[in-house]
């Protein structure tokens, strides 16, 4: 009997030794395909972004990019340039920005794109703090004119932006114009009205070749100047990375800047004195 039990003891021991071995043959195996599938993805990613990386150094810079401005599925300005930090910019008109909105709420994004290297869409909210701050636009003579956030949201969906704008120019224009008249406090309200319509005729005379959507366009153009002087252009990797704004054709590197920690991001870009 004792004989019996040593040597069931010893059986079940070499049972737990092979099933043990099993097991970590098994596990090791499976690390090892682990392994091979994640040198692949990354041998696979790496290729792709350094590739992605070439053709974006050799025509971002000189190729025209569509930017637009969004909220939801409404489009509410828009405009092209080689350089969107540059004055250089063609501001899309009220029929084309209506165009490309059918194409974006169809998602026909290669015609959205048409002859465009990429297209850019932001988000209203993208720009929070730009409007929380309002901005400063110039009037029609040199000087600036202090435009509220409430303002320029108004004016953004507003069918006709160019008398939201005016108002506020205008009544700056007339302060200017009394202050540099001797006794204008002598003057009757129907005078000062009549002064402010002349500005007024003047002002949209001056603007008689831009459309509302033209209009819109700068607003957005002004916009983001803002946000890039003041929040940096680091801001806008993290907002790709919020899903703050789309980006077409998304490919690689936009693709891995949504998936990489925003610690890393910011540390990338303070080294690079972004």
């Amino acid at each position: 009997m004792a004989l019996l039990g040593g040597t069931i003891a010893l059986l079940i021991y070499v049972i737990i030794i092979v099933l043990v071995f099993k097991l970590v043959k098994s596990a090791i195996k499976t690390l090892l395909i682990a392994i091979l599938l994640f040198g692949i993805i990354l041998a696979g990613t790496t290729y792709f972004v350094v590739k992605d990386l070439k053709d974006m150094q050799e025509n971002f810079p000189d190729q025209p990019k569509l930017i637009l401005l969004g909220d939801g599925e409404k489009l509410l300005a828009g405009f092209t340039a080689v350089d969107i930090t540059s004055d250089n910019l063609r501001y899309l008109s009220d029929e084309e920005l209506s165009k490309l909105s059918n194409y974006y709420v169809e998602e026909d994004y290669d015609t959205l794109l048409d002859i465009n290297y990429k297209f850019f869409l932001f988000n209203l909210s993208m720009y929070d703090e730009v409007i929380a701050e309002g901005v400063e636009i110039q009037d029609i003579g040199e000087s600036l004119v202090y435009l509220s956030g409430e303002k320029l949201t108004e004016a953004l969906y507003s069918n006709n932006p160019i008398d939201t704008i005016l108002n506020i120019v205008v009544d700056k224009i007339v302060e200017g114009q009394l202050e540099s008249i001797p006794n204008s406090d002598q003057l009757t309200d129907e005078m000062i009205e009549e002064l402010k319509n002349q500005v007024i005729e003047n002002a949209k005379a001056e603007l008689a070749n831009t459309s509302p959507g033209q209009l819109k366009a700068m607003l957005l153009s002004l916009m983001l100047k803002e946000k890039i002087e003041k929040e940096g252009p680091s801001s806008i990797f993290m907002d790709l990375k919020n899903d703050e704004f789309k980006v077409y054709p998304e490919t690689a590197v936009f693709k891995l800047i949504k998936f990489t920690p925003s610690r890393f991001i910011e540390g990338i870009t303070s080294k690079m004195n972004i």
